[in-house]
C-alpha cells in the first residue's frame, strides 16, 4: 500500500505506516527543520512545502503516481482546537482541515487517517465526518492515549479513520464531475448510490469488527458514529492544568505502576550544547507518537489483505 502524509512534521505517522508495511511516496511539510529530518530518513521521497498549493497536478509534476495512492494521512494543525489555546476553531486561520479535505476529494484514496488533539472531538469532529461522508466515505474516530502504548504521559489524541467502498474506477468517474464549492455548509450527497458507502453493508460490518478485534477501538464514550453524531468528548476538556494534574495523581494512586507525567512535566527545557534544541522540542511536541497510531495502520493492512483474499475467491 502507498500513502501520502500531509502536515508530516518529523514523520511520526509515516514511521508507524512503515512498520505496518505501508510505503510513503510523498510528504507535505513547510518547516525547514522538519524537512531536513524527513530528507534524512526518507531521502528518496519528495517533499512539497505548502498544503494550500498542493493538488493532484503538482503531485504528478513532482513524480508521484497519484493513481496508486491508497491512503492520505495527516495530523492537521491542532492549535484551533487545543485546550491550551483560544479554541477559535474554524475562525482560526490555522484551521487547515479544508485543505486536507480538498486534496482527499481530488485524489480519492481508499483510506483516510487524520490526527488531532482530544478536544477536536468536542469542536470539529462532526464537520470532518460530514465532509468525508459527502464524498462517499464512512468514518469514525478513536481517542487513544499514548499511555496505552507504554508512554509516561496520557497525550490523548483523536484519530479519524475513514474508508470508501468505491472501486478506483468509480472514483475516477466521480472526479470528472464538477466539484461543489467548498463554501457550502451543507453538501449534496453523491447522486449515484453506488458512490456512497453503505453503513449497513455486511462488508463494512466485517471491517468494523476487524478494527475492534485488532485493538484500535476504545470504549464508545469517545467514539463518533458514522453519521457524525458526537457521543461525548475528552474527559479532560475544559479542565485547568491543576485539575488535570490532580487526575493524574489520583490515577497513579488507583492504578499502581501508572505513574503518568502531568500534561506539562516539571522538567528543565534548556539543554545546553544541543544543536537546534528549540526546533527539536517543537518537532517532538507536534509529532505523533508512532506506537500510538501504529495499530490503526496495522488494522488497515490486515483488512486490505482480507478484502483481497475475498476478491480472489
Amino acid at each position: 500500500m502507498k500513502s501520502i502524509e500531509l502536515f508530516a512534521g518529523i514523520g511520526g505517522i509515516s514511521l508507524a505506516a512503515e512498520w505496518a508495511g505501508i510505503e510513503t511516496v510523498a510528504f507535505c511539510e513547510r518547516e525547514p527543520f522538519c524537512q531536513k529530518i524527513l530528507s534524512k530518513h526518507w531521502s528518496d521521497v519528495p517533499i512539497f512545502d505548502d498544503v494550500k498549493t498542493l493538488n493532484k497536478q503538482t503531485l504528478i509534476d513532482g513524480g508521484v503516481d497519484v493513481g496508486t495512492i491508497d491512503i492520505i494521512s495527516g495530523g492537521f494543525p491542532c492549535q484551533p482546537y487545543s485546550i491550551a489555546g483560544k479554541r477559535r476553531g474554524t475562525e482560526d486561520d490555522r484551521d487547515l482541515w479544508p485543505e486536507m479535505f480538498r486534496i482527499i476529494e481530488e485524489i480519492r484514496p481508499t483510506w483516510v487517517v487524520g490526527e488531532n488533539v482530544a478536544n477536536f472531538v468536542n469542536m470539529e469532529l462532526d464537520r470532518t465526518i460530514s465532509d468525508l461522508e459527502s464524498i462517499g466515505y464512512t468514518g469514525g474516530a478513536f481517542v487513544i492515549p499514548a499511555a496505552s502504548v507504554g508512554a509516561k504521559h496520557k497525550r490523548e489524541r483523536t484519530f479519524i479513520v475513514a474508508y470508501s467502498n468505491d472501486s478506483r474506477c468509480v472514483h475516477r468517474q466521480v472526479e470528472k464531475q464538477p466539484a461543489e464549492r467548498r463554501e457550502h455548509a451543507q453538501r449534496e450527497p453523491v447522486a449515484s448510490s453506488a458512490n456512497v458507502a453503505n453503513t449497513s453493508s455486511i462488508r463494512l460490518q466485517k471491517e468494523r469488527s476487524e478494527l475492534k478485534t485488532t485493538g484500535i477501538a476504545r470504549d464508545s464514550e469517545n467514539v463518533s458514529d458514522s453519521s457524525g453524531t458526537r457521543l461525548s468528548g475528552s474527559k479532560d476538556a475544559g479542565k485547568t492544568k491543576r485539575e488535570r494534574e490532580n487526575d493524574n495523581e489520583q490515577s497513579s494512586r488507583c492504578h499502581p505502576g501508572r505513574d503518568y507525567w502531568a500534561i506539562e512535566p516539571d522538567v528543565g527545557r534548556v539543554a545546553n550544547g544541543i544543536p537546534k534544541r528549540v526546533d527539536r522540542i517543537k518537532g517532538l511536541g507536534n509529532a505523533v507518537v508512532p506506537q500510538q497510531i501504529y495499530p490503526i495502520f496495522k488494522a488497515i493492512v490486515e483488512i486490505e489483505k482480507g478484502v483481497n483474499r475475498d476478491d480472489n475467491n
